[in-house]
């Protein structure tokens, strides 16, 4: 297998289906049995299950208080004994977790024994961040040892099992998919400290594009978000004068409030639509047309308190976690740019677009700016940093800002070994 090719996403889950069944508050549709009969039958060489098996087989032990704190190259030998004896603990656990990343689709099923909607697999999907977290710490260990390759094979391993998981319908199954893709991106923005020659940098980029090429699934969380609310809407509104408006909401564990003015089950759900819509557009836009779209989900939201009252606010903390994935991969892949140039040229690049050269713009682009990620030199040290949720450029202070270059700690990094690589 050549190093381009060792990061290859494998498309998961189940093209989008067609609406689901409206709410029903007389008769309650079974949302769990219509999401699991639609996209669950659909998934052939399913993941899931051999995701859970791995969950089963791992081991936590002190090695993952040294793995979440991740700064690799700061590691000392007892520390790095200490990863090895974990990873080492858990070679059953790994191997399924490989498995499962490498097969076709993925679909967790949903309980449909209780009727109502509920999120599931929460212990599950912990322990598979932590299996993530396990083997991006395996990868650092390759890379103090030199082993380019192996390092960056089970990168793409974390990055193909994350791909899986983040397309679920199911929210936490979604956010731990986010959270392993994340771990994986800050490991790549620690290759140079831990790998710093060109050869090492270029297949660290060429792995990347090959991720860029590998089209999504269609089904995606905000999907599992629809058959929340919409099971909400019949689980949790009332029409109590039975003139066929929904006037009452009672959210799981909250005292009853107004819904004022009242609404009827077609208009809410429309109103959530046009929410979802807004999010999921917004996305895929560009600025300032990206900005606009999430104050008109925003204005929204705070116009229809039914709709804050159903969840329907997870939609937009759901997008903000793509956002600051899509940020950590933009600061990622411009980190190994900056370094390739300074380890072919001994001088750090002046901008961005140095660096980068003919590759897209998108490739450096800011999801909370809709400009460049932000490179300056900080008297001829190079500064790397998006602006980060709240929109403002703080001038690199770590915390609003996210910072990718330099990283914390890097003036106690040891000297690299000189890499090996197969063939």
């Amino acid at each position: 297998m050549t190093r381009c090719c060792i990061l290859i996403l494998i498309v998961t889950g189940a093209a989008l289906a067609a609406d689901p069944p409206a709410p029903d508050p007389a008769n309650p549709v079974n949302y769990a049995q219509w999401a699991n009969a639609r996209y669950g039958s659909r998934a052939a060489d399913n993941a899931a299950d051999t995701f859970l098996q791995a969950a089963r087989q791992y081991v936590s032990d002190h090695g993952w208080e040294i793995g979440r704190k991740r700064n690799g190259y700061t590691w000392n030998q007892r520390d790095r004994q200490t990863v090895a004896t974990w990873v080492a603990r858990n070679q059953a656990a790994i191997d399924a977790y490989r498995g499962a990343a490498r097969r076709k689709h993925c679909y967790f099923d949903y309980d449909a024994s209780v009727g109502a909607l509920r999120e599931s697999h929460v212990l599950e999907i912990g322990t598979l961040y932590q299996m993530s977290v396990m083997l991006c710490s395996s990868a650092r260990l390759r890379l103090i040892d030199g082993d380019v390759d192996s390092a960056l094979e089970r990168l793409g391993v974390v990055l193909q099992a994350g791909r899986h998981l983040e397309r679920q319908l199911d929210l936490p199954i979604s956010r731990g998919g986010l959270g392993s893709a994340t771990e994986v991106y800050i490991v790549l923005r620690e290759l140079p400290l831990l790998a710093s020659d060109a050869r090492s940098i270029e297949s660290a980029l060429a792995a990347l594009k090959s991720i860029d090429r590998r089209p999504r699934s269609a089904l995606e969380p905000m999907e599992g978000q629809t058959l929340l609310f919409l099971d909400a809407v019949q689980r949790a509104c009332r029409d109590s004068d039975r003139d066929g408006l929904l006037d009452e909401v009672s959210p799981l564990g909250r005292r009853p409030t107004s819904i004022e003015p009242p609404i009827g089950i077609p208009d809410l759900v429309d109103s959530f639509h046009s929410v979802r819509d807004l999010y999921r557009k917004a996305h895929r836009s560009r600025f300032p047309v990206r900005a606009e779209l999430y104050k008109q989900a925003e204005a929204l939201l705070e116009s229809n308190a039914a709709l804050g009252n159903l969840g329907v606010k997870r939609l937009a903390r759901l997008d903000r976690e793509q956002r600051v994935r899509d940020a950590a991969r933009a600061g990622s892949r411009a980190v190994l740019w900056i370094n390739l140039q300074h380890a072919r040229t001994g001088k750090w690049p002046k901008t961005l677009r140095e660096a980068m050269g003919s590759e897209p713009s998108t490739t450096r682009w800011d999801p909370f700016s809709g400009e460049d990620l932000i490179y300056k030199l900080d008297d001829g040290k190079p500064l790397l940093y998006s602006v980060g949720p709240d929109g403002i450029d703080n001038g690199g202070k770590r915390g609003p800002d996210l910072i990718y270059w330099p990283l914390p700690g890097a003036d106690k990094a040891k000297e690299p070994p000189k890499p090996r690589f197969k063939g």
